[in-house]
């Protein structure tokens, strides 16, 4: 690299670095001068008639509010673009409420300007302590089920409240989205004018060329151009603010803060304060409503996800940290993000001017502000709304469906018309009602399949695999998923009211192992289902109902829910899918409803398949070693040496999932007549399962050293066990291709 070329470089290395603290700057100055406005009109609203003498001492605390939270907020950041400053305009309509009580029980008495001061102080303090007890129990979470559509428009119509805020700044008066009559009053439209096609003309050329230095070298640019216009047509400051052209002008007063004197702490009413305790609790619930979703709003814009708990946490402390040196609500706001966003400026930089902006103009008064050109302020209001409105309204209109689309719309006028919380409120609502209907249209049956192809785990003889076969759609099998409530209860019931109508069906299993929950409406909807079944003769089993789900039903049902041993067959309970399979199959194998007794034809196939293994066996003795094992006993457990199979005489085994028998999931149940081991005996492999003796057994033993000599001295007994064993090996196969086939 050249001499030339690494200057070239570290001139661009400084210009880049310079360029966010520019733009933070910038963005700090834009939201001080658009903020201060704000809260020096909020003033006299808040003080009524009777304090209005002391509006200057509620300015003090909106100011100090404002400083205290920018600063500790933005030292305690946890994402990049984090903007703290007042936000008394929130609770605005509950600090009027308030204080005009407060004014209403005092009158003109000493004690009156002390308890207000302190009334607002104290509601600091709650806010404050309501974040940081949520942030400590870790319930900030609870943004995360906002959805996004509800986000969206609370994002616009913050955007579209913005708006408005500009028209009322660049004309001078009052503008609201429900009177609009004071932007055609004479001389309004000269200034509001050029101030919202100001912002519109940021807002295009900063969107057509991307430049960290663009915004803020226009920004000079007007200035310096204004202020040369000014002067070569000879308007003074004084002409230009009776103009409306800069702001201003504003009274001063020496006494902004402290609010109050240590000695006058001692005149506050606090019994007057604890009876309105109730309201200091409904301003923390808005305060933190606005926080949650500024929060959420501030993630999707900046792209940038946060801490929510730490955030209330940082809040909370800031608020009480206000509070306690006399400073009003405050806590992190969406606008100076959004334009720290615009800009670049990550960082402290922003929310750490605005603060010292702010405590400039606390300690000086208002007259930093008459050199701003009023319509670059609307009109970089202007550029903010339009740059927070631009996505939601207009840019997701292809990418989402019209439903929630309509949502970003609806929650945003709501909110441009009646504010933050009834459209948070709103949309919450309305998205709650979609969700409803669209989960009412999914189904709640995730499988439906019968018994001849979807079995237990029980190991059957040929015969028994037969006749099941044959028999097993008499068993019906619906795997239910989801939470069960009003919205999916009655097409449940439907579907199947239709089931027994087509007949055929003896045993109707459902099953709840996918099922999250279940409502009241879902219980009295089970309550009908057996009556339903009741009426059908098909027998209801239930199958991995959670315990209170199974206690309410049981309640529900009074007293017709049963266990496996229970004498009412109308309605069963068993632990798993699995058990509820095993005892369906063990009634119809015993002819329990299945239409005609399988007492002959069974024991027929039976002996023909028996005739087979046993005589097998038998010429098989020499090889073989018999052993007895009680219940209890572990065969081998998983991962041991497979060096042997065994063939049942008599009892029963059970193979485990896992290493030990004792928590494992069951996965096969081996009666008397099978062969067990045949899988790692030819694959020379561990065991795959731990098998466990459950019944008293008897074990013909054939090992490794065996099968060697059964296959040099008597190949052909070799040859008929292989072939056997295929047989066994392949409906194993099969039943295991049925299985996934059905979807279990």
């Amino acid at each position: 690299m050249t001499a030339t070329d690494k200057t070239q470089s570290a001139t661009t290395d400084r210009s880049t670095s310079f360029a966010p603290l520019l733009n933070g700057v910038v963005s700090g100055t834009v939201m001080a001068f658009a903020l201060i406005p704000e809260w020096i009109a909020l003033a006299p609203l808040l003080f009524s008639q009777t304090l209005r003498p002391y509006v200057p001492v509620c300015l003090g605390m909106l100011l100090l509010g404002s400083i205290v939270t920018g600063v500790v907020v933005s030292l305690r950041k946890n994402t990049p673009y984090t903007f703290a400053h007042g936000q008394p305009s929130v609770a605005a309509p509950l600090l009027v409420m308030l204080l005009a009580s407060i004014t209403a029980a005092l009158s003109t008495g000493p004690a009156l300007l002390p308890t207000a001061v302190a009334a607002l102080a104290v509601s600091a303090i709650v806010v404050g302590i309501f974040f940081f007890l949520l942030g400590w129990l870790r319930l900030g979470g609870v943004m995360r089920f906002i959805p996004h559509s509800v986000v969206q428009g609370f994002l616009a119509g913050v955007g579209l409240s913005l708006v408005f805020f500009a028209f009322s700044l660049a004309s001078g008066s009052t503008v609201t989205i429900h009177d609009l009559s004071p932007l055609w009053k004479e001389g309004a439209p000269l200034r509001w004018a050029p101030a919202i096609a100001y912002g519109v003309l940021l807002f295009s050329i900063t969107k057509r060329w991307r430049s960290p230095t663009l915004l803020p070298g226009l920004l000079i640019a007007t200035f310096l151009l204004f202020f040369a216009a000014m002067h070569l047509i000879g308007i003074d400051s004084e002409t230009a603010m009776a103009r409306g052209w800069i702001l201003g002008p504003f009274e001063q007063n020496s006494r902004l803060w402290p609010p109050l004197d240590i000695a006058d702490l001692s005149q506050v009413e606090w019994s007057l304060l604890l009876k309105h305790s109730g309201l200091f609790a409904l301003i923390a619930v808005v305060c933190v409503v606005d926080l949650l979703a500024n929060s959420a709003g501030r993630e999707t814009t900046t792209e940038h996800e946060s801490d929510t708990d730490q955030t209330l946490r940082v809040n909370g402390a800031a608020n009480i940290l206000s509070g306690s040196f006399g400073g009003n609500i405050g806590f992190e706001g969406l606008a100076g993000a959004s334009l720290s966003y615009k800009l670049r400026a990550p960082g402290r930089t922003p929310a750490l001017t605005c603060a010292a902006i702010t405590f400039v103009t606390m300690m000086f008064g208002g007259q930093i502000l008459s050199t701003v050109p009023a319509f670059m302020l609307g009109g970089l209001i202007t550029f903010t709304a339009l740059s927070i409105i631009a996505a939601p309204l207009f840019g997701s209109r292809h990418k989402m469906p019209r439903t929630e689309y309509g949502l970003i719309w609806g929650v945003a006028l709501v909110v441009a018309f009646f504010g933050v919380g009834t459209g948070a409120a709103c949309g919450l609502l309305i998205s709650l009602g979609i969700f409803v209907v669209n989960y009412s249209r999914l189904s709640v049956i995730h499988f439906s399949g019968t018994g001849a192809y979807f079995r237990s785990v029980v190991s059957r003889s040929p015969a028994a695999e037969q006749w099941l076969a044959r028999k097993g759609n008499c068993t019906r099998i619906l795997r239910l998923q989801g939470y069960i409530f009003f919205g999916t209860a009655h097409a449940l019931v439907t579907q199947i009211r239709e089931i027994l109508n087509a007949g055929g069906t003896r045993y109707l299993i459902l099953d709840f192992s996918r099922v999250d929950g279940i409502d009241a409406s879902g219980l009295a909807s089970f309550t009908r289902l057996r009556k339903l079944t009741r009426k059908a003769g098909v027998t209801l089993v239930f199958s991995a109902l959670a315990p209170d789900v199974r206690r309410r039903l049981e309640l529900a049902s009074v007293g017709s829910v049963t266990d496996a041993q229970g004498a009412d067959n109308s309605l069963r309970t068993h632990a798993d899918l699995d058990q509820s399979l095993e005892w369906c199959e063990n009634q119809l194998l015993r002819g329990g409803g299945a239409g005609d007794s399988p007492t002959e034809a069974l024991a027929l196939l039976e002996a023909e398949g028996q005739a087979l293994i046993q005589t097998l066996v038998a010429d098989m003795a020499p090889f073989l070693e018999r052993a007895e094992f009680p219940a209890g006993h572990v065969l081998w457990h998983a991962g041991d040496p497979s060096r042997e199979m065994y063939y049942v005489e008599s009892g029963e085994l059970q193979l485990f999932a896992g290493n030990r028998e004792d928590t494992g999931k069951r996965v096969a149940v081996i009666a008397a007549g099978e062969i067990v081991g045949i899988n790692g005996f030819y694959l020379r492999e561990g065991r795959p399962a731990t098998m466990r003796v459950t019944q008293l057994c008897v074990l013909q033993r054939l090992s490794d050293t065996a099968m060697q000599r059964m296959a040099s001295q008597v190949p052909d007994l070799t040859t008929r066990l292989e072939r056997y064993l295929l047989v066994v090996q392949s409906r194993l196969l099969v039943r295991s291709f049925h299985s996934v086939d059905k979807g279990t």
